[in-house]
C-alpha cells in the first residue's frame, strides 16, 4: 500500500510538472504573437490575454479582467462593434478593421480576427488584434500620390489643349 501511494504521488507530482510546463509554454507562445491576444466569453468577461494587451492599451491585467470588450471602441463604433460580436458568435468567425482606444485616449487602426470557440464548456470568443498603422499611413500616402497624379496629367492635359490651340491659331494666321 505504500508503494502504491508513493508512486500514486510520483506520477502526480510528474502529472503537475507537466501542466506547469505546458501552461508556461502556453503563455510564452500568447506573449511571442506579434499583436493583441484575448479571450473573452458570451458575456463580455475577458478570460485571458497576452501581455502585449496590456501594453497596447495602457490597462494592467486585473483592469481588464473587469472590463468589457466594447470598452476599448469610441462610443459610436460600440452598437457595431456588438454586432460584429454577435456575428462572431453566430458564425463562427470575422476579420474586421476597426480602430482600437487606449488608456490614454490613443487611437490605433487594428485589423482584428475572432474565432467562436468551447473554453470550459463554453462558446467564447479567442482573437488577436494586429496594428495597422504603418499600412493605413502607406494607403493614405498612396492616395495622396494618386491625387498629385490626377492633377498633373490634368495639368498636363490643359497645357497640351492650350499648345494646340496657339499652333492652330498661328497656322490660321499664316
Amino acid at each position: 500500500l505504500i508503494y502504491i501511494t508513493r508512486f500514486n504521488t510520483i506520477r502526480l507530482n510528474r502529472a503537475e510538472e507537466q501542466i506547469k510546463r505546458e501552461k508556461e509554454m502556453s503563455e510564452n507562445v500568447l506573449d511571442s504573437i506579434p499583436g493583441i491576444f484575448y479571450l473573452f466569453d458570451k458575456k463580455g468577461i475577458f478570460l485571458k490575454q497576452n501581455k502585449l494587451f496590456s501594453k497596447i492599451t495602457g490597462y494592467e491585467g486585473e483592469e481588464i479582467e473587469r472590463m468589457q470588450p466594447l470598452d476599448f471602441f469610441e462610443e459610436t463604433k460600440k452598437q457595431r462593434i456588438q454586432q460584429l460580436i454577435t456575428t462572431a458568435f453566430e458564425k463562427g468567425s470575422i476579420t474586421v478593421e476597426e480602430i482600437f482606444v487606449t488608456k490614454s485616449g490613443r487611437k490605433i487602426p487594428m485589423l482584428f480576427t475572432a474565432v467562436r470557440m468551447m473554453y470550459d464548456g463554453q462558446p467564447c470568443i479567442v482573437g488577436t488584434g494586429l496594428d495597422i498603422s504603418e499600412r493605413k499611413k502607406a494607403e493614405e500616402e498612396v492616395q495622396l500620390v494618386n491625387a498629385q497624379l490626377r492633377e498633373l496629367t490634368k495639368y498636363m492635359d490643359n497645357l497640351r489643349e492650350e499648345e494646340r490651340l496657339h499652333i492652330s491659331r498661328e497656322i490660321h494666321d499664316e
